[in-house]
């Protein structure tokens, strides 16, 4: 259930957020607002929801640069070791054409 639907109205502009809307909650909450405020409610949830939605892709966007930075960094690695590899061969190709 939403904040909005949860809440009971006091008095004019005042509206009460029961404890029992969560259960860590111990006291209810009071919000002083008038109709306007009250109907931004829906719209900050909606730019929220919005946001997070947002927030989620740019998260993957990250995680999958990160997959190709580790792919890249292994493939660096192995290339590495490919020249390491070449460079004993070559020294000892050297090393017998000496003998």
């Amino acid at each position: 259930m939403s904040v909005r639907d949860s809440l009971v109205k006091v008095r004019d502009n005042v509206w009460e957020l029961p404890s029992s809307y969560k259960k860590e909650r111990r006291v209810p909450g009071r919000l002083y607002l008038d109709d306007e405020a009250k109907k931004d409610m829906d719209a900050a949830k909606s730019k929220h929801k919005d946001a997070i939605k947002e927030y989620n892709a740019i998260d993957k966007e990250i995680n999958s640069t990160e997959d190709e930075i580790n792919f890249i960094e292994q493939e660096l690695v192995q290339a590495e070791k490919d020249l390491e590899l070449k460079e004993k061969e070559m020294v000892s190709e050297i090393q017998l054409q000496k003998v």
